[in-house]
């Protein structure tokens, strides 16, 4: 993994801590490492070289009908009249996609992160 793509993960992860994100770190001294699964949101990790942290996150193509009306409707709040995007409101899409745990940085895609299993994120 690249420095860019370290601070890539490193942004996305910051965002999402509040809503509990989960991720697979894996140390990787002289290629013999081990991996874990844990909660970021109790996670004190730092981009060492030898540790490799990627988010388990969902594609857009995940998202439940609900979720797509939702995503259909916030982003019908954030367009000016002339169908633009207005700025200040994009925030809701964001926090949309952060609390619903979806890649809308295309980081799976990218190799960053991975797959949420189904109903690894669901809501009790």
């Amino acid at each position: 993994m690249t420095q860019e793509e370290k601070q890539l993960v490193f942004k996305d992860l910051c965002a999402r801590l509040p809503y509990g994100v989960v991720v697979e770190r894996t140390y990787i001294p002289e290629n013999n490492g081990y991996t874990s699964k844990l909660s970021a949101n109790t996670l004190d990790f730092v981009l060492e070289d030898n540790w490799l942290i990627k988010p388990y996150l969902r594609s857009m193509s995940s998202m439940t009908k609900d979720e797509n009306e939702l995503f259909e409707r916030l982003k019908n709040e954030v367009k000016n009249s002339d169908g633009t995007l207005f700025i200040a409101n994009c925030n809701l899409l964001q926090k949309f996609f952060r609390s619903h745990h979806i890649d809308n940085n295309h980081l799976i895609e990218s190799g960053l992160a991975l797959e949420a299993k189904e109903g690894m994120y669901d809501r009790n």
